[in-house]
């Protein structure tokens, strides 16, 4: 299987319950993957990549993290995430925490974003 990188993260809904759903877009063409007004400030403007260059599609569902993401900004464009200038996501924290804070970025590995779940007892499931 070919190698997938991480593309894009989008928020589905936080449910009633707190549950978070998040939704993670890989692509085995990193080089060249583009969606659409990712060159304007994201601000909720933003669209995840065209079809064409998505791979594989994956569902996190959690009430243990929240991320904040880069597709809510009022400051960078999804071009910035690409550029890794900012994360595409990365957990919110209200208060100190004894770990290392969550942080996913445009271009990570799928196995990487696996690993980096896993180690917070998260996981995420492809999409059908």
């Amino acid at each position: 299987m070919d190698k997938q990188y991480l593309c894009y993260i989008k928020r589905l809904y936080k449910s009633k319950k707190d549950e978070n759903v998040f939704r993670f877009y890989f692509t085995d063409q990193i080089d060249d993957v583009v969606g659409e007004n990712w060159e304007c400030i994201a601000n909720g403007m933003v669209e995840p990549p065209y079809v064409d260059y998505v791979t594989d599609t994956f569902i996190l569902k959690t009430r243990k993290v929240d991320l904040e993401l880069l597709e809510d900004s009022e400051d960078f464009s999804y071009n910035d995430g690409a550029d890794k200038v900012i994360a595409l996501g990365y957990e919110v924290i209200e208060d100190a925490v004894p770990y290392k804070r969550l942080v996913l970025h445009f271009g990570e590995e799928l196995s990487v974003v696996e690993d980096k779940l896993f180690e917070r007892e998260l996981g995420f499931e492809i999409e059908k």
